[in-house]
């Protein structure tokens, strides 16, 4: 697995650094899509890519609504998690 399978384009960086900081929410993939600017289409096919790399489950609520989750023990979870971490120390340092 290279970078690019993760972070492939500023809207997949986007939702991954929502999720992260969601983490632990149930979401659909409307509420994302708003609340992160992205088109519905963009998100459901992120959220497809990033459901093959384990990293978000998903839960199906009738025909149509798909809600989703990061998994947080996943270890590609946990390194995003440790590397979001320490920017935000970075970025305490330099207040």
């Amino acid at each position: 697995m290279n970078l690019k399978d993760v972070f492939g384009d500023s809207g997949q960086i986007k939702l991954i650094q929502f999720m992260l900081k969601t983490k632990g929410n149930l979401m659909n993939l409307s509420e994302i899509a708003r609340r992160t600017s992205l088109a519905n289409s963009t998100v459901s096919r992120l959220i497809d890519n990033l459901i093959k790399l384990g990293i978000i489950k998903e839960i199906k609520v009738g025909n149509l609504m798909r809600v989703v989750y990061i998994v947080e023990n996943h270890p590609l979870t946990q390194l995003l998690l440790d590397f979001q971490s320490k920017l935000d120390s970075l970025n305490k340092n330099r207040e």
